[in-house]
């Protein structure tokens, strides 16, 4: 029997994207930004998309085929100079300008709305397949009235199941797979949303399919141009029972409060620096780390305070949480309490300042452990590769082409890459980094730009204090960017992964710049660095496994706890003492 707790629906209205390319890796790009409005009122945004500040030349509204075309060569130059590779994974250069020529005849001659000329652009950025390389705000969204399916979707193995339904009495869903939308079946639904949304992997497409464009008027407008009457949606469910079920939903139905299953634990909830740690059990053999987010500590603060893109004050930054040293008492907490177990819960992570990672690694595992992850060296190979461009230098104004020029034989120029943190198949490079000094150089340039970290990283007293013997990591699609590093240095130093595979890969690109088009000012981020985590592993690459994952049968035997991850690493722990 499935117990009930209704939810309200609380939009994230800060954007989480103030990461740029001047640190190490970027949050996920957000493109929804809603607020609650009436059934019949017009829709508002509390951060409205741009689009406004060109004059349209042709009907209101409207801008010019010439304005639209001008926007449309800036975009494909943007891409073209700032992302290390947009050819790769659309079938090479040619076939990106086969696209660039198709979307400019595409352009009619009496011009086109910013709606209109986003939902053209989409597939053509979609095409570059990076899920940092996006439009940052799509359409006008309303988050109350979405108008799309009038289900909230979750993600099991490879599929779609109902996790809340705002009606009571449709309470018997949830649980239920998704099938088909309006005729069309998942694996189409999952190939379409491929061409419409740069996607890492499988994971990814659902991720976007149950959070965008299933949910969304907008959106499912773009999944499905069958789809006539957007008053209604055909669905077609699997019960838990194993039954199908045709449905007929209105999509004007007020999204603002979902019944979903309640839990049966509660779990600690952060605040706004978004970790925390507490013990489960009264004699502390049990630790759980929960980080909810890596957009708010203090460390992170200072990396960006010395790029420039995001200046605060020393004064300002004493006054936000540091990672440092809360790690260092959840390590001595557990070396005195003897803990067995660590659990580090990064699900719904979807990213920050990944220096976080760092910070975590060097408490917990010895320093060989610690510079192993760090160069790559379980992965056989790998390393990431920087792009110095025009727009990489106009958002790190603290940071020019000189500066990555010191001791260089042969400077680099702008446009150029920076190879310097690429070890991909040179173990000679490795050996050579450590023969140099005990800390090579690349990270020594990494770790000072926090100060906070650094003092503590130079005297070392705390490096490799206490590991538990067991370290889980409880993920789920949501683990995205620098939530997701944290999983993957864990998994590195060898962690054991509890739940359903990230949405982001493993070989990808990062480290977004923000762009802005002239005429329409629509405006997005485009990657500037790739991380090449599994170079002879291309599988291990799109996906990085998990060793427990979360089957539709555990779930549903939990009857579809919010929590399922949680308790089914409980299970482990109980059962086989892993």
């Amino acid at each position: 029997m499935i117990k009930l707790k209704i939810f309200t629906l609380m939009v994230l209205l800060s954007l989480l994207l103030g990461i740029t390319a001047c640190g190490k890796e970027p949050a996920s790009p957000t493109t929804v930004v809603v607020t609650e409005q009436p059934t019949d009122a017009p829709i508002k945004t509390t951060s409205q998309p741009s689009g406004t500040t060109a004059t349209p030349t042709t009907r209101p509204g409207y801008f010019s085929r010439d304005e639209l075309i001008e926007d449309a060569r800036q975009l494909a130059d943007i891409l073209e100079s700032t992302h290390p590779d947009p050819y790769i994974r659309g079938g090479g250069k040619i076939a990106f300008h086969r696209r660039l020529r198709q979307l400019l005849n595409a352009i009619p001659e009496e011009g086109m709305t910013r709606d209109e000329f986003v939902r053209l652009l989409r597939p053509f950025i979609a095409a570059v397949g990076d899920g940092h390389t996006v439009i940052r705000y799509d359409y006008l969204l309303n988050d109350s009235f979405p108008r799309g399916v009038p289900l909230r979707f979750d993600i099991v193995e490879q599929s779609l199941y109902v996790s809340g339904v705002p009606d009571e009495e449709n309470i018997d869903l949830l649980g239920a797979l998704l099938v088909s939308v309006e005729g069309v079946p998942m694996v189409e639904l999952c190939e379409r949303q491929e061409r419409l949304e740069g996607t890492e992997n499988l994971y990814h497409a659902l991720q976007l399919l149950a959070r965008h464009s299933l949910w969304y008027k907008q959106y499912m407008q773009d999944l499905l141009p069958e789809w006539e009457d957007t008053s209604r949606v055909d669905v077609e469910l699997q019960l838990p029972s194993d039954e199908i079920e045709e449905m007929s939903f209105t999509t004007s139905k007020a999204m603002n409060f979902l019944y979903k299953p309640e839990s049966q634990v509660s779990l600690p909830t952060t605040d706004q620096s978004g970790f925390l740690y507490e013990f489960v059990d009264a004699e502390q053999k049990i630790a759980y780390l929960r980080v909810d987010h890596m957009l708010y500590y203090r460390e992170a603060y200072e990396i960006w305070a010395w790029a420039g893109s995001r200046p605060t004050t020393e004064i300002q930054r004493s006054a936000i949480p540091s990672a440092t040293e809360i790690f260092r008492e959840l390590v001595v907490e557990m070396k005195e309490a003897g803990t067995e177990t660590l659990i580090v819960d990064l699900r719904d992570n979807d990213g920050g300042h990944s220096l976080m990672a760092d910070i975590l690694l060097y408490f917990l595992y010895e320093k060989e452990d610690f510079m192993a992850v760090e160069t790559y060296t379980p992965a056989a190979g790998g390393g990431e590769i920087r792009r110095y461009s025009r727009l990489y230098f106009e958002s790190c104004t603290n940071k020019s082409i000189e500066d990555f020029n010191e001791g260089r034989a042969v400077p680099l120029i702008e446009g150029d890459y920076n190879f310097d943190d690429d070890f991909t198949d040179d173990e000679e490079k490795v050996r050579q980094l450590f023969q140099e000094s005990e800390t090579p150089a690349f990270l020594e340039r990494w770790l000072n730009r926090s100060p906070t970290f650094y003092t503590e990283f130079e005297s070392a007293a705390y490096a490799g204090y206490y590991r538990p013997e067991r370290i889980l990591v409880l993920v789920n699609p949501r683990t995205f960017s620098s939530g997701f590093t944290m999983a993957k240095y864990l998994y590195l130093a060898g962690a054991t992964l509890v739940g359903t595979p990230s949405s982001q890969a493993s070989n990808c690109f990062g480290e977004i710049i923000e762009w802005k088009l002239e005429h329409t000012s629509i405006n997005g981020f485009v990657s500037s660095s790739y991380f090449n985590t599994f170079p002879n592993d291309p599988e291990l690459g799109r996906v990085l496994p998990v060793r427990y994952p979360l089957t539709y049968e555990t779930l549903a035997s939990y009857d579809f706890d919010p929590n399922a991850e949680y308790l089914y690493a409980l299970e482990h722990l109980s059962e086989n003492g892993e």
